[in-house]
């Protein structure tokens, strides 16, 4: 099971909870405290999207995950996938549009991660963020010993998966240039 998804930091809502709208960057407070004073009903899950869809069975409008289905192995993506079809009328997605390479360590890819990580580190040049968070991933890209917990790909990638899930209505949007990769909006029904 994939430890890197979060129902908590993704959003599965019903109809009702949707038609209130998200807590956007404009709002004030936490997203609970704006949902709060929306009066939107939400429930947060802390658990792994296996888990969670194993057991829960409702309808949904709208599901959406937020760079964290890069954390579920392509293996065990069908199947999330064809529960989303299934349990929603609509699943957005964001994710990064990075390259395949078809050997995890191969040079072109070393090369893409050195070069992606040297544009990160100078965005956060003298920040905590450098140094607690970029880092210690820059290294873990090269530890064999450690246990392989992201698959990201291309967009082209997502969207084939999508459609073999049932999807028939797919569309993607950049979402912005960022250092690491172009992150995409995929939007699926």
């Amino acid at each position: 099971m994939s430890k890197g998804w979060g129902i908590a930091s993704s959003t599965i809502r019903k109809k009702k909870d949707a038609d209130a709208g998200p807590a956007g960057p404009h709002s004030s407070g936490s997203r609970e405290e704006v949902l709060v004073k929306r009066q939107t009903p939400y429930h947060a899950h802390h658990a792994t999207i296996q888990h969670f869809i194993a057991t829960h069975d409702e309808q949904w409008d709208l599901i959406q995950a937020t760079w964290s289905l890069q954390s579920i192995p392509p293996a065990e993506r069908p199947a999330v996938f064809r529960w989303a079809r299934q349990h929603g009328q609509r699943l957005l997605i964001a994710e990064f549009e990075v390259p395949a390479f078809i050997d995890f360590y191969a040079p072109e890819r070393m090369e893409y991660i050195v070069g992606r990580y040297e544009n990160g580190l100078a965005e956060y040049e003298g920040d905590l963020v450098s140094q607690g968070f970029l880092i210690p991933v820059l290294f873990g890209y090269f530890d064999r010993t450690a246990a392989r917990t992201n698959w990201e790909g291309p967009i082209k990638g997502w969207v084939d998966d999508l459609r073999a899930a049932g999807f028939t209505l797919i569309q993607t949007r950049l979402l912005s240039h960022y250092w690491w990769a172009d992150s995409y909006l995929i939007d699926a029904r």
